[in-house]
């Protein structure tokens, strides 16, 4: 939000050299297109044109000695990718190497470099060199004065000396480096020194976070994993902030990458009217199937007002899936330690007035017919921030068991049959309407009511001539360990412990026509 690419915070280009690109200075380089940028002087349309890859020479004046030139006035050097600009320059045609000075600029290259400097050397086949009084870019190209993003990691960087030591890596001086746009950035890292890795790290030495030119934070080492697949454990950048709720707001957090797998985050923010706050997450890919995801979030409030009421409590989020041994499971779990809470801390309005708290777990399995599934739910629908005023309704265990049409024996009959076992636990607090008519009583049932369910089928498949007749016999038998007291009754309301079991017989025929490609005879 500081700037555009903000959002994103690696802090230099992830852009990997083409494969063709050089790798060590003692290794043979192969040969690089040319650039395809637009040629806008004689001297790049000369370059442009020619067949061979030789370099391209142009100045007011040239001399030369050997293998050495001289140049003076609107030098201009292309090289491959490279184009170098000066006011003068010395160039060694055996080793393609320049030293140059006056409005130093040199562009191109696998990583769209663009520095300007008051003098500098530069060998373009080792592709290294040193700046100095450095003002430059990568990731980035300019056309007609208007960037263009080539990476989507660019950066900016300045420094009384930079130093290209190797085609993928900077060491900066007494500079500073951001990825917002020069020459007045929305923040950047003033440091002593900065060791940049294209494609890798990102180091930075005593330095401090300067937002909008003011500095804010110092550091005496910081790193930034900068290539797009890479993490790297360490502290992420605090959080600084004010609330009129909150007070003053200061936070830090760190990263922790686990293994390829596994990552972890640990926080911790601190409100100067409030209290503290702790943040944690979790987070893992076994397979492809499956991860795991665990947000935490609570808040140990001083509290607020007068007398202070305290609104602290929990929040915490579990979702998973994963699948073992042939069974699938899947979990959504929510747990709120208070709706008071949530109002309160929640910074999202939509989340922060939903009154309901829902989570839910099954593991299903299939084979050869059978199916086994279970099921666990907790629902909870908070009616206001009092404590206790909560419906809350706890669905566990609950196991189902069932099984496809099966031939009995020989016979032309078959059989079917569908069985579960479920835990039901509800409570309601007495509700009061508004309007000033009477009030619902409260309503609890034991911790574990239990409900038994067992519905066996048999079945007569006919078929004549292209219609199909199935009757079936189906016997549904339920049982549940308590039962409620009814509206007569001396406690209207309430669950007592007195058994019910309740039995039916259903009968069906189902008949069905020839299907679209049969034929009657």
């Amino acid at each position: 939000m500081l700037c555009h690419l903000l959002l994103a915070p690696p802090l230099v280009t992830s852009q990997l050299p083409p494969a063709n690109g050089s790798s060590a200075a003692s290794q043979a380089i192969p040969q690089r297109e040319k650039s395809t940028t637009a040629p806008t002087t004689p001297c790049a349309r000369a370059f442009a044109e020619q067949s061979n890859n030789r370099p391209t020479i142009c100045a007011i004046e040239q001399e030369r000695e050997g293998v050495i030139y001289k140049l003076h006035g609107a030098v201009e050097i292309y090289y491959e990718t490279y184009a170098l600009r000066s006011d003068e320059a010395t160039f060694n045609s055996d080793t393609n190497e320049v030293t140059a000075s006056g409005h130093f600029a040199l562009d191109g290259g696998p990583n769209d470099d663009h520095i300007r400097a008051s003098h500098g050397n530069y060998n373009f086949v080792l592709e290294t060199g040193r700046f100095y009084d450095v003002t430059g870019t990568t990731g980035l190209r300019f056309r007609a004065n208007r960037p263009v993003l080539t990476s989507t990691a660019p950066f900016a960087f300045t420094g009384k000396l930079v130093e290209k030591t190797t085609p993928e890596r900077y060491l900066v001086y007494d500079g500073s480096i951001t990825t917002c746009e020069l020459p007045h950035p929305n923040w950047l890292f003033d440091a002593r020194k900065i060791e940049v890795d294209v494609g890798g790290n990102a180091k930075i030495y005593r330095s401090t976070f300067d937002l909008h030119g003011i500095p804010i934070l110092w550091f005496p080492y910081a790193t930034h994993p900068v290539e797009k697949m890479s993490r790297q454990s360490g502290f992420l950048m605090p959080s600084v902030g004010r609330s009129s709720t909150k007070g003053n707001i200061l936070g830090e957090a760190y990263y922790w990458a686990i293994n390829r797998m596994m990552d972890a985050t640990l926080g911790a923010e601190y409100f100067s009217l409030r209290g503290w706050s702790q943040r944690g997450e979790f987070r893992a890919r076994p397979s492809e199937t499956s991860y795991v995801d665990l947000n935490y979030f609570g808040v140990i409030d001083r509290g607020i007002g007068t007398p202070p009421v305290k609104e602290g409590g929990e929040n915490a989020r579990l979702n998973a899936a994963g699948t073992v041994d042939g069974f699938r499971g899947v979990a959504n779990i929510d747990y709120l330690s208070s709706f008071l809470f949530r109002l309160a801390f929640n910074e999202v309005f939509s989340q922060a007035v939903y009154s309901e708290v829902k989570s839910q777990a099954f593991l299903s399995k299939s084979t050869n017919g059978f199916s086994l599934n279970g099921f666990a739910e907790r629902y909870q629908n908070f009616l206001s921030t009092t404590p206790g005023q909560v419906i809350t309704i706890l669905h566990t265990p609950s196991f189902d068991f069932s099984g496809v049409d099966r031939q009995i024996w020989h016979t032309p009959f078959y059989w079917s049959f569908d069985a579960s076992i479920a835990g039901l636990s509800r409570s309601e607090p007495e509700q009061c309407p508004p309007s000033g008519l009477s009030c619902t009583p409260p309503f609890r049932t034991a911790n574990l009511l239990g409900r038994f369910d067992l519905n066996p089928e048999i079945s007569l498949p006919l078929l004549f001539q292209g219609w199909s007749l199935r009757p079936a016999l189906t016997l549904h038998d339920t049982y549940y360990t308590e039962r409620l007291v009814g509206e007569n009754d001396q406690s209207p309301g309430q669950a007592v412990g007195d058994p019910i079991d309740r039995h039916a017989l259903e009968t069906s025929v189902e008949v069905r026509p020839p299907g679209a490609g049969a034929s009657l005879r």
